[in-house]
């Protein structure tokens, strides 16, 4: 977005064409190696990251996309962002970043409204981008954001952050204002990052595979070095096991469930193991039913879950590719 903004902007300014045209020719060159490095891999993988970024997210769409972008220029902008398109009318020539700025703004509003939904975080270059663009639009107008900025800082972190060393000190518990399987979603989130839940289960999951249902919390076993992980998920999302684990090589494993839900998924539990035990363990937040299964059934699996993944997902895919790894569980 902030590439086609940069190129949209400097064909609107005359007296940029000879670095648009040269400099940014050899620029644009030398960044199409990572890039067409990119497309390769995607090529050579079922299109697997072109395809879960720019297709089946459409699936989340909302029709609130431009009201994203403003949200998106109040977080990562703040002040200054809302300053600079406030000076842009009352301005009668614009320089490179007031262009800039104006030009990336509008590439991510097409954006929105083509794809319905827009990333709060995929405005991250807009800070830069509205001070630069302030410093030639309204330079007096500093102060103002400085103080506004500060206010709003004020106004979004401090509570935050009251509420996360409340959390931490246990002097308020996730399910006081969240209930159900939010409530214990967060609540395992804070046992896994403080480091309660990994000691808990680190005697569990000797000699077993240990499973979550959830990319992210996998994820966070991974960083607190658990040797074997993987997940169970038949979502658009964390799809990254279908690419690192080789769901094959565990059949006949055991393995231990990491539950996303108060209660164990015991019809999982039926489906995909030879027998298994519901072992019950408690942190300070909340109690935990973890799965202990014996003998994990690859082939169940296979078609329960992978193969649904793969109509569902990767043969839907609008994106072209020679390979897949996903070809070795048809």
């Amino acid at each position: 977005m902030v590439y086609l903004g940069l190129l949209l902007a400097l064909l609107t300014w005359p007296q940029a064409w000879r670095f648009l045209f040269g400099r940014m020719v050899l620029i644009s060159l030398v960044a199409l190696g990572p890039f067409l490095a990119h497309l390769w891999w995607n090529w050579n993988n079922c299109s697997v990251n072109l395809a879960f970024n720019f297709g089946f997210r459409a699936n989340e769409s909302t029709g609130w996309g431009p009201l994203y972008v403003l949200l998106t220029i109040l977080i990562m902008a703040g002040p200054a962002g809302f300053l600079a398109l406030w000076a842009a009318p009352r301005v009668r020539k614009f320089g490179f970043f007031s262009r800039a700025f104006l030009a990336t703004l509008l590439v991510m509003l097409l954006i929105s409204i083509w794809r319905q939904e827009f990333g709060v975080n995929w405005g991250t270059p807009l800070a830069g981008m509205a001070v630069l663009a302030l410093a030639e639009l309204r330079p007096q107008a500093f102060d103002l954001a400085r103080r506004a900025g500060l206010v709003l800082a004020a106004a979004l972190v401090l509570p935050i952050a009251v509420l996360a060393l409340a959390l931490d000190m246990d002097l308020l518990k996730v399910g006081d204002f969240r209930d159900g399987s939010a409530g214990f979603a967060a609540d395992l989130i804070l046992d896994l990052n403080d480091g309660t839940l990994p000691a808990l289960l680190r005697p569990l999951a000797k000699g077993r595979v240990l499973v979550t249902q959830e990319y992210g919390v996998g994820a966070g076993f991974d960083n607190a070095g658990f040797d074997e992980t993987t997940v169970f998920s038949t979502t658009i999302f964390g799809r990254n096991q279908d690419l690192l684990t080789d769901f094959r090589m565990l059949d006949g494993r055991d393995m231990v469930i990491v539950p996303f839900a108060a209660k164990a998924d015991q019809a999982l539990a039926d489906r995909l193991f030879d027998s298994y035990e519901i072992v019950t363990l408690s942190t300070a937040r909340q109690s935990y039913e973890f799965i202990l299964g014996r003998g994990f059934s690859y082939e169940t699996y296979r078609k329960g879950w992978i193969m649904p993944v793969i109509t569902a997902l990767y043969q839907q895919s609008r994106f072209p590719y020679r390979a897949c790894y996903m070809d070795k569980y048809r």
